[in-house]
């Protein structure tokens, strides 16, 4: 058996590195193609999620002061 040449090594790494170049751009058109049918799902999750960190931000910053208005509203 023989050695292979630089040309067949040059071929190898050539047909390895097309192969691994088809195989990220099916996974990213896959992705596209899963996130542009989902988009208003996705948008949603976004959303809700965004206004669940802003009631957090806000409790965080305003908590005493809620917290003793809810308390003085109780013990009346």
């Amino acid at each position: 058996m023989s050695s292979p040449t630089t040309t067949d090594i040059g071929t190898a790494l050539s047909n390895l590195i097309t192969t691994i170049i088809n195989a990220f751009t099916t996974l990213f058109t896959g992705f596209a193609n899963w996130l542009s049918a989902n988009a208003d799902t996705i948008a949603n999750i976004i959303g809700w999620v965004m206004l669940g960190v802003g009631v957090v931000g806000v409790v965080a910053y305003f908590g005493r002061r809620i917290y003793d208005l809810l308390r003085g509203f109780v013990r009346l």
